[in-house]
């Protein structure tokens, strides 16, 4: 699933963009940030709900912020690559959501 980087969103510039490393002839954006033990990248942001922070998962952030589907479902990486944030390499499944991932 491609997205139009037409319209990038706040969240995004905010959030994720000061922590990718883009290389010329890499496919991948690289999360510099955070990671969990095993090494799935994650970040604190704000409950606008609560008002509290909370940890989330970077890859199902990046795929909230650029496609529209429902957050049981499952969000995954095309490329395999651990680290990789790129949304063009997320991919949702009807698969259920597993707690953390």
């Amino acid at each position: 699933m491609k997205t139009s980087f037409e319209n990038i969103p706040g969240e995004w510039l905010r959030h994720v963009e000061p922590k990718v490393m883009r290389g010329a002839w890499l496919p991948c954006w690289v999360w510099q940030g955070g990671t969990d033990r095993n090494g799935y990248p994650q970040m604190q942001v704000k409950n606008i709900e609560t008002g509290k922070r909370e940890t989330v998962m970077v890859h199902r952030f990046v795929a909230a912020l650029f496609y529209d589907f429902d957050p049981c479902l499952t969000v995954r990486r095309t490329c395999g690559t651990i680290n990789c944030v790129n949304p063009n390499h997320v991919e949702v499944t009807r698969q259920h959501h597993k707690q953390g991932y």
